[in-house]
């Protein structure tokens, strides 16, 4: 299920429009809209928590691999990171379309991709930390 079809599957069991829950979230009826049927997702882990806060059901429901990701991302290096995170995605993703991988087989390039990324970037940082230091000597 995606993430439209999971939130709009709840907000119907709510007895809620879209229009209440723009207001519920204090976002447009059109993000909602978009969420709901164009494939957008939230770009803000506050969002998740609103989601998650007002369904009554863990933030992680929402996820997709990509989406913990990109989230992970932001919780360690910010909004930078989180933009990387989200370029690398949008860009494996291309490399996928139209392609005759399976599903295990891309998830096990995604998660590839993932773990240099993020070693990549600790990397960079213990780089960074050592040459300040190296100049503080």
């Amino acid at each position: 299920m995606t993430f439209g079809e999971k939130i709009k599957t709840l907000r119907k069991a709510q007895g809620m429009t879209q229009k209440d829950l723009a207001e519920a979230l204090g976002l447009s009826l059109r993000t909602i809209s978009n969420y709901e049927t164009g494939g957008l997702r939230p770009r803000h882990n506050a969002t998740y928590d609103a989601l998650a806060a007002l369904f009554h059901v863990p933030k992680a429901y929402f996820f997709t691999e990509e989406d913990a990701f990109i989230l992970a991302a932001e919780a360690r290096w910010g909004e930078s990171g989180a933009k990387d995170a989200r370029e690398l995605v949008d860009g494996v993703i291309g490399l996928f379309a139209g392609g005759k991988l399976d599903d295990e087989d891309k998830q096990a390039v995604f998660e590839a991709i993932q773990e240099a990324y993020f070693r990549a970037k600790l990397e960079s940082e213990a780089q960074k930390a050592g040459s300040s230091h190296d100049e503080d000597a």
